[in-house]
């Protein structure tokens, strides 16, 4: 659960807006010299600290658990100083499904989880606004974000893409402070319902109501 992935990231076409299938033949080890302690407990509420390095980038972390809730919430900030990197979040929940749901900016579409066919591996990556969500027929979990626009789903895990690094021989991506919020929240089969028309995600007091388009 939340973890960093680092892969190399160069495009052979577009830099800035193009990803490859085969970054995943490129990892190399994220988040090294971690450090965690805990930055607040008691009462209902317990919040944990976790920095560290990842590649020539500083980066810190609050994971925030508050009582009789379904959400683990994480507040990322980190100074990204990395050129032709791609930095992804996975999120392996205990979930099989062989769809996950993804908003888009007009309802929200479908996206498989297998690499079976070549088909389904062109799809690798896909949209995401608010949230991505993959249920079963007893239950199901979501990853929402304040500010990211793309995720993979492999098989039951969610991988957030959260920052590139492209570059071209005149412009690259300015190193820069970025920050981020995401949670992990599980939900029950009556919570989620999909019918022809609509999506309704309903965790606890957060409610997301999409058209489903495709």
């Amino acid at each position: 659960m939340n973890h960093f992935r680092l892969f190399k990231d160069v495009p052979r076409i577009f830099d800035a807006w193009d990803i490859d299938s085969n970054y995943t033949e490129q990892e190399i080890t994220a988040a090294e010299d971690v450090h965690c302690e805990i930055e607040e407990t008691g009462g209902f509420r317990a919040v944990l600290r976790v920095s560290g390095r990842i590649a020539h980038s500083v980066f810190t972390q609050r994971i925030i658990l508050e009582a009789q809730s379904e959400r683990i919430l994480f507040e990322t900030q980190i100074d990204w100083q990395e050129l032709h990197w791609l930095l992804k979040v996975s999120f392996p929940v205990n979930v099989y499904a062989t769809e996950g749901i993804n908003e888009m900016q007009f309802g929200c579409v479908r996206r498989p989880t297998m690499r079976s066919t070549q088909y389904e591996k062109d799809r690798f990556e896909v949209c995401n606004h608010r949230y991505s969500a993959l249920f079963d027929e007893s239950h199901g979990a979501a990853v929402l974000n304040d500010c990211k626009y793309g995720i993979s789903m492999n098989g039951n895990a969610l991988e957030l893409t959260l920052l590139r690094a492209a570059v071209t021989t005149t412009i690259r991506t300015p190193f820069a402070h970025r920050a981020w919020s995401c949670d992990l929240r599980e939900n029950k089969e009556e919570e989620l319902t999909v019918s022809d028309g609509e999506v309704r995600l309903l965790f606890g007091a957060f409610e997301i109501r999409t058209v489903r388009l495709a």
